[in-house]
């Protein structure tokens, strides 16, 4: 969960930096802030802070593309579950060859001709929908820590 706020820090960082609101010099300083701001935690250098991403050096604006990733992949994972009702039981057994058949068969098969959005939408019936996501990280943290509903 930690790491899609790590990428809110790292977008609206990049995002101040290109505006000219920021200087790379205050970029160790305000990654800190956003730290302790958003996660309770100060990294110790700025090696595992503000430094531990290859992306500063390779371009701006990519790095949010992660949590769309993980948007999607819960959309996805929502639907695998819709198609094949013992998938946890079938996962849990070794039997991934089913997944990779329904994706060759619904997703690879359409390499790029389709953008993202509309893939996902082919896949699932509806455009991106971060609900998914968000219900994917309350079963997680549920099952992981014993929570309430």
């Amino acid at each position: 969960m930690s790491y899609n706020l790590h990428i809110v820090i790292r977008f609206e960082l990049e995002k101040a930096l290109v505006n000219g609101e920021i200087s790379v010099e205050s970029l160790p300083r305000l990654w800190n802030e956003k730290y302790r701001e958003y996660l309770g935690v100060v990294p110790e250098n700025d090696a595992v802070g503000v430094l531990q991403d290859m992306h500063w050096s390779q371009g701006f604006g990519s790095f949010p593309n992660y949590t769309l990733g993980n948007i999607y992949s819960a959309q996805i994972r929502h639907k695998l579950y819709q198609e094949f009702p013992d998938f946890d039981q079938r996962l849990t057994s070794g039997d991934t060859a089913f997944v990779l058949r329904w994706l060759r068969e619904h997703m690879y098969a359409y390499g790029a001709i389709y953008t993202p959005q509309e893939l996902l939408t082919r896949l699932t019936g509806e455009g991106a929908n971060p609900q998914y996501f968000v219900d994917y990280l309350i079963e997680k943290f549920q099952r992981l820590y014993t929570l309430a509903n």
